[in-house]
């Protein structure tokens, strides 16, 4: 017999003379989810410890321990060699049952208490905010690189797209998933390390770029990071469109500087770059990098100026992209979309920021 407690240990016993056989020291984090079990492996998550774990139920050697933001209370469901369970930060865990691998996972909405059950190819589960899940098996997975770098760039300063300290937000929930904050300084530094920069991706949650990292040219840190494989991440309007006063207030637009920078041709050096605001959707490439479905953006290109399309607005012009530097696979400049007033789902932000390192 396999179970937790709230003792913080996980216990094996012999069924019939209840002696124990082994036990495993969850250092007094709760371990009341169901244990799973398949072959000679035993899965459960734990509460404070935050995370979940594989031992061998012959000896109770740790095979895999895999983290998680927030606690598990969740019971595991193992399927096709695959491990379901739900944490407390609302996401639905996909992880491989040898290795403890991420392979994919989804965003719901509410924390997850209820334990997964698969039936006719569904996977169904609740959330305590009183939504019910059913979901059906991806075509695409969102495995966990590993020796990569991640970086969040957010600093206390003003922001031109992002409402109610909704950049704050996303720099948290970035932290809470294993990215470092970085200023201004720190960034400079990063991107001048060039032989290190193909396992790097820096995600800018504020939602502009310091002077010195651009410099109006090709041999900028940025564009100098970029070729060397580098990968970054923008959630909306281009950085390099701003003009900044001395205060680092906005004075203007400048379409231009994308050009010298990126190769990114915006149009005319006025608001006409801008297109107006549009609906804009996914691509299949796009769903495979996480995007969700639809959004709303502006300053559209043509698909000739970029290497991936991501999303393409109303019109058919691309919404969402990727501009490559070098040939390294992981490597680009990514634009992607998040509502600069309500932030909902950051799901889409990692998938997108990490997808295609493996």
């Amino acid at each position: 017999m396999i179970f937790g407690c709230r003792d913080g240990f996980f216990y094996a016993v012999n069924i019939n003379n209840g002696k124990e056989l082994w036990h495993v020291d969850h250092q007094v984090s709760w371990v009341i989810s169901s244990i799973a079990v398949k072959d000679t492996i035993a899965v459960t998550g734990t509460s404070d410890g935050r995370f979940v774990q594989a031992v061998n139920i012959s000896t109770g050697k740790e095979l895999w321990k895999f983290k998680t933001v927030s606690i598990v209370w969740s019971s595991p469901v193992i399927y096709n060699d695959k491990v379901y369970i739900g944490s407390q930060e609302g996401v639905l865990y996909c992880l491989d049952l040898y290795t403890g691998k991420r392979i994919t996972f989804y965003q719901a909405s509410g924390k997850i208490f209820s334990s997964p059950v698969i039936s006719d190819s569904l996977l169904f589960f609740g959330t305590d905010q009183g939504y019910f899940y059913a979901l059906h098996p991806s075509k695409y997975m969102h495995e966990q690189p590993v020796n990569i770098k991640r970086y969040v760039f957010w600093q206390q300063a003003a922001d031109y797209y992002f409402h109610y300290a909704n950049n704050e937000k996303i720099k948290i929930y970035l932290n809470a998933n294993n990215y470092e904050t970085i200023n201004d300084k720190q960034l400079s530094e990063i991107l001048n390390k060039k032989d290190s920069a193909a396992n790097t991706v820096i995600v800018f949650a504020q939602n502009y770029f310091p002077k010195e990292i651009y410099n109006d040219n090709e041999t900028s840190l940025l564009r100098g990071y970029l070729n060397a494989g580098g990968r970054v991440v923008v959630l909306g309007s281009n950085p390099l469109i701003y003009e900044q006063d001395s205060s680092g207030n906005l004075s203007g637009f400048n379409f231009l500087r994308a050009d010298s920078i990126l190769n990114i041709h915006y149009g005319p050096n006025d608001l006409r770059s801008m297109g107006g605001l549009v609906p804009a959707f996914a691509t299949e490439e796009g769903k495979q990098y996480g995007l969700n479905n639809s959004w709303t953006s502006f300053l559209s290109l043509d698909p000739k100026q970029v290497d991936i399309v991501l999303g393409k607005d109303e019109n058919g012009k691309v919404a969402a992209w990727i501009k490559k530097f070098s040939d390294k696979k992981s490597s680009g400049f990514i634009q992607m979309w998040i509502d600069p007033d309500f932030v909902g789902d950051m799901s889409s932000i990692i998938k997108a920021a990490e997808y295609g390192f493996n």
